[in-house]
């Protein structure tokens, strides 16, 4: 398939059909691969050594195999929950160059989440999405910040509203995160266990420097897709900033 252009740097696969297993193994220059809007694809096996980014959007239908690919730094997947165990265990040993990370989940990442999750040493970026789920519970706060030990910026959001519950609490242990600076958190609505999740957040970070709350669902950027925009309650953001104020430093906390 790809017998002409084994020089190629850049490859991306836009609104066509594809082959069911697809490799692109023999494209060894290969650095740049983007993905998106494609159908027949089941299986996407990477084997390239200079490979060093992957942007998988709007596909769910498939997955990656990655377990050639040693100096990827940044992975971009919409996944759905049979990808995610895989993800969060096997990726840091298959791609132990990875830097930046983002997940779309079409279910919630913490129901799906293994019980010990891999070290992901170099991730210094972050950003989950999930369509519903309990993201901002203490359980998810507790398993990214001792998952991703050098994380500097963390981007958190929810596209739909989720009931409020006790699920994803965990007693707080000792462990501070010292690299995290930035958090933000898109589709927030301020419930117990939401609150009590942004509160272990704050008290296990020893550098943080701010944390945006918007109860907007819609991500920034282009790929994520937008479902609607959810404005605070009367009287819901002062709330809010009431009950977090006395955990944060001094112009940290922000609530559009």
């Amino acid at each position: 398939m790809f017998a002409c252009l084994l020089t190629l740097k850049t490859l991306t696969f836009e609104r066509c059909t594809l082959p069911e297993r697809l490799s692109l193994g023999s494209l060894l220059q290969l650095e740049d691969f983007l993905i998106m809007f494609t159908k027949g694809v089941k299986v996407v096996t990477v084997s390239n050594m200079n490979l060093v980014r992957i942007q998988d959007l709007y596909n769910s239908n498939f997955v990656f195999d990655l377990r050639r690919a040693p100096n990827l730094k940044q992975f971009r997947h919409l996944m759905t929950s049979k990808t995610l165990s895989w993800i969060l265990t096997g990726l840091p040993s298959c791609c132990p160059a990875l830097q930046s990370l983002a997940i779309v989940s079409t279910s919630d990442l913490v129901k799906h989440m293994p019980p010990t999750t891999a070290i992901f040493s170099k991730v210094t970026e972050l950003c989950l999405i999930e369509r519903e789920g309990s993201l901002y519970g203490t359980m998810a706060m507790d398993c990214i910040l001792r998952g991703f030990p050098c994380l500097r910026e963390l981007e958190l959001w929810r596209r739909t509203e989720h009931p409020d519950s006790e699920e994803g609490k965990v007693v707080p242990k000792e462990y501070v995160h010292e690299h995290l600076k930035r958090v933000v958190m898109g589709g927030f609505r301020g419930t117990s266990s939401e609150i009590e999740g942004v509160i272990y957040l704050l008290t296990h970070t020893s550098v943080l420097e701010r944390l945006v709350i918007n109860p907007e669902s819609n991500a920034v950027h282009p790929w994520y897709i937008k479902i609607r925009d959810v404005a605070w309650n009367q009287g819901e953001r002062e709330k809010i900033c009431e009950r977090l104020q006395p955990f944060c430093k001094d112009g940290v906390l922000s609530v559009p």
